[in-house]
């Protein structure tokens, strides 16, 4: 398999394959983006309650994300709507992370709750935690040019 396409399966297992909590994981991926990013502190990425996708990218480093459920006023209304929001594709776009953090502060706001989200703060952590943050993730691929999408062709 071409390292692109890895990388594109990692990413794109976040979207489709249940996870679990790994609380010491996550709290320690929370202190690196704590110390990378001025606006992001640690103790408010550790109250967003982030779980572990079961994968690792290829340096190692964690990939999270937070589901979060549509407020329900009736039991009987259809599936909600569901929203993906990934910030953090190029490593060295910061300010992508710190508006999906923003995001997740505002999220419960009455027009938002009705949707249902899957929030990806940083979807290239190997790219952000090079020295200096780089554009492609570990294998030198933009994921941003290799996000796969219905109408790929």
């Amino acid at each position: 398999m071409l390292p692109c396409h890895r990388s594109i399966i990692s990413l794109l297992a976040l979207l489709l394959i249940p996870s679990v909590a790994l609380a010491g994981p996550v709290d320690t991926w929370c202190e690196q983006l704590g110390k990378r990013l001025n606006s992001v502190s640690v103790d408010s990425c550790r109250a967003l309650n982030f779980v572990a996708a079961r994968d690792l990218t290829p340096k190692g480093n964690l990939l999270v994300f937070r589901d979060i459920a549509p407020a329900s006023r009736d039991k009987r209304v259809p599936q909600a709507r569901r929203i993906l929001v990934v910030g953090g594709i190029h490593g060295d776009e910061l300010t992508s992370i710190s508006t999906v953090f923003r995001w997740l502060y505002g999220i419960r706001e009455p027009d938002a709750a009705v949707y249902h989200w899957r929030m990806i703060p940083l979807a290239n952590p190997d790219g952000l935690m090079a020295r200096p943050s780089t554009r492609v993730n570990a294998n030198g691929v933009d994921l941003n040019r290799n996000f796969e999408t219905p109408d790929w062709a």
